[in-house]
């Protein structure tokens, strides 16, 4: 018999075995740096994967682009952030003289390169505060925008029927192309691809 046993949503388990021990409820609000990595991953894996058993083949390309990605807050990639430079694939080209000889030459470069880095981050991420607080200030109700005719869209499918998990099901579908415009939220729209797939909605995203 384990002397610990961990689960979730234990409540069978204390009755049974009539013990419990408290602990602070999961929130995604307090664990943000996991929680928001999990998600863009999420939503990659979901635009590439077709099918729910090789998903996991796709891992090492998602992965790549999430390093290699621009962060808006920050202005810069992790990958960056990290090695004080941007990734080098197989194929890139590099000059000679950027190459440092030894690991001390490389340590000499890297680090007043961090330094300029980390100012530079920590003057964006001011600004993206500063940024974040009037926004916030603003009024929170729903704004319409207005597509203009030829203006490329996706259409929200919630409700969309798929052999994928939920995770990984995509959520929109697309691109379509504004056709004729009502108001400002109902629209004809076609599909970019499919030329005889048109309809009218307000799901535009």
């Amino acid at each position: 018999m384990p002397r610990i046993l961990k689960v979730l949503n234990s409540w069978d388990f204390t009755e049974l075995w009539a013990f419990k021990k408290d602990i602070s409820n999961y929130s995604a609000h307090v664990n943000g740096r996991v929680e928001k990595p999990n998600q863009s991953l999420a939503n990659i894996l979901a635009s590439i994967t077709h099918n729910i058993n090789d998903w996991n083949e796709q891992l090492t390309h998602t992965i790549l682009a999430l390093n290699s990605a621009i962060l808006e807050a920050t202005y810069a990639s992790s990958f960056f952030l990290e090695h004080g430079r941007d990734i080098r694939l197989s194929y890139t080209y590099q000059k000679n003289s950027d190459i440092p000889q030894n690991k001390y030459e490389y340590v000499e470069k890297l680090l007043p390169s961090l330094e300029q880095i980390f100012q530079n981050v920590l003057e964006n991420l001011k600004e993206q505060e500063t940024s974040h607080i009037n926004r916030s200030a603003r009024t929170t109700k729903s704004h319409h925008y207005d597509y203009k005719i030829g203006s490329l869209c996706f259409i929200k499918t919630p409700n969309i029927k798929s052999n994928l998990s939920p995770k990984l099901r995509p959520k929109f579908e697309g691109p379509y192309r504004v056709v004729e415009c009502f108001s400002n939220v109902n629209y004809r729209v076609q599909h970019v691809e499919q030329l005889r797939k048109s309809f009218y909605t307000q799901s535009i995203e």
